[in-house]
């Protein structure tokens, strides 16, 4: 596999991970809104790593596809929103991945909107802070 590969694979794991973490906090502090299976169960536990990845996956690739897609009319409420909007796309995202995947329940998108920056928030913190122990333990290529 190139660098390249492992690079992608690597940061795909971590930010998954990550959102695993903030996963578990969103649904036990949203609880009646966002809500997991069972607490402590298999269900639980699985629920919330496939929702992890299947949310990585729609924001790593799919996200990035759209925003392509419609480059010009993203581009217009991007600038009108003053970059609101892409908070709002973090959401549709928490909210196709609530769709996807049955066991879990998004009560509506206003939840979907705070579960997505709750989300991204620790999501995004607990990636960087795994990336830089890794990065810092990495030899420099040659």
């Amino acid at each position: 596999m190139s660098r390249l590969g492992e690079r992608t694979l690597l940061n795909f794991a971590v930010h998954s991970g990550g959102n695993f973490i903030a996963i578990l906090l969103v649904a036990a502090v949203l609880d009646p809104h966002v809500r997991l299976p069972a607490t402590g169960t298999l269900d639980y536990w699985a629920t919330a790593i496939i929702f992890a990845v299947v949310l990585s996956f729609l924001n790593h690739y799919i996200r990035p596809l759209l925003y392509i897609l419609l480059a010009p009319l993203t581009c217009l409420v991007m600038i009108c929103t003053l970059g609101l909007a892409h908070f709002f796309t973090g959401a549709l995202m928490f909210w196709l991945a609530g769709k996807f995947i049955d066991a879990i329940y998004v009560e509506n998108f206003g939840f979907a909107l705070l579960g997505a920056l709750v989300t991204a928030m620790i999501g995004q913190f607990v990636a960087s802070m795994i990336l830089a122990r890794v990065h810092a333990r990495r030899p420099p290529p040659p």
